[in-house]
């Protein structure tokens, strides 16, 4: 087999590697795997493609690797969904919220919640409510 196949395969290794990991570093070997292969095409004796294959690579973490992440890397401000999307969400009281009985329902979207108000307060039926976090399968909400 001849070196620059053995550079192919060595490139096409890695990024497999890479596919599985997704650590968005050993892509760069790969890069670097292909250019030692082109080296060894262009006549370059072992020593050579070691050097391409390093200083490619390293040339490549160096450089593209943090500018590829900035636009990767995802953002504080995405959208909230499941249980963390109901907390500032606005409902109604169907049953009274009260703490010393641990009753109280609430409508919030087209569901019906358990609830418990944010201060042991009672809530009266038929006002208006905020969730301000869930724990377990019940809402702690604040009248409005």
């Amino acid at each position: 087999m001849l070196p620059w196949q053995i550079w192919l395969i060595v490139a096409t290794f890695l990024a497999a590697v890479e596919i599985l990991s997704a650590t968005f570093v050993i892509l760069w070997f790969a890069i670097g795997a292909i250019m030692a292969s082109l080296a060894a095409l262009l006549g370059g004796d072992l020593v050579i493609q070691g050097i391409v294959f390093l200083l490619a690579s390293f040339l490549l973490v160096l450089f593209t690797k943090p500018l590829a992440q900035k636009f990767l890397e995802t953002k504080n401000n995405e959208v909230k969904t499941n249980l963390e999307g109901l907390e500032g969400r606005t409902g109604l009281v169907l049953e009274e919220i009260n703490s010393t009985t641990n009753k109280g329902l609430v409508k919030l979207g087209g569901d019906i919640w358990s609830a418990a108000s944010v201060d042991g307060q009672r809530i009266s039926q038929g006002d208006q409510i905020k969730v301000v976090r869930v724990e377990g399968v019940k809402l702690i909400v604040e009248k409005l």
